[in-house]
């Protein structure tokens, strides 16, 4: 079974993260072994400032949100529909509860 950092796939978890906590990177980049990822798909980008705000294909009923750095994101900037990977620290995963 596939996980995402210390929680396998399959089981419904109920998982907090800080949007400001995810990097955003393509696939053929990976995101490292170390850190929790999941593979989405770019759905909506807001330019919000200082950083963009791109949303993902939900996860669930979840939808999976990364505030990216403006300076980061237009280096190498994401198109709508996009293949992404969702990747951040896994000791910056909270599990709120286990359904």
């Amino acid at each position: 079974m596939a996980s995402v950092g210390p929680y396998q796939l399959g089981i419904a978890w109920i998982l907090r993260y800080a949007a400001d906590d995810v990097d955003l990177v393509r696939p053929e980049i990976g995101g490292g072994s170390k850190r929790a990822k999941v593979p989405s798909r770019v759905r909506a980008i807001e330019y919000q400032g200082s950083f963009v705000k791109v949303i993902l294909d939900k996860i669930g009923d979840d939808e999976l949100i990364a505030y990216v750095p403006d300076r980061v994101f237009y280096r190498d900037p994401f198109s709508i529909g996009d293949v992404v990977i969702a990747g951040w620290e896994k000791d910056k995963t909270r599990m709120l509860a286990r359904n």
